[in-house]
């Protein structure tokens, strides 16, 4: 059995995630908030557990700061979690953002 790849992105109005699984189930969520709810939901339509994956991917577009971190953290955190690599075997990946973070305290 083929194993299963999640795809994340960040692209500016939203997080898109995809599951590919013998078919593809792909998902755009507005908030990073949703992410992780919408992968347990394409994971159970597929009838697939987190520890089925095979990998990870990730493709860090034009996302806001905030989408480009989260995506990240989840990438990471799910690699760590089920055992799976991120990217082509690379245990962890960082983020490279198109300018610095607009932060204010």
């Amino acid at each position: 059995m083929t194993k299963s790849i999640l795809f994340l992105e960040s692209g500016g109005d939203g997080i898109t995630v995809t599951l590919r699984a013998g078919r593809v189930w792909k998902r755009r969520v507005r908030t990073k908030d949703a992410v992780l709810v919408t992968i347990d939901r394409l994971l159970s339509a597929a009838a697939q557990r987190g520890r089925d994956l095979g990998g990870i991917e990730v493709a860090l577009g034009q996302g806001t700061f905030s989408e480009t971190r989260a995506v990240v953290a989840v990438a990471n955190a799910l690699s760590y979690a089920f055992r799976v690599p991120v990217q082509q075997g690379s245990p962890f990946i960082t983020a490279t953002y198109k300018s610095e973070p607009r932060i204010t305290l």
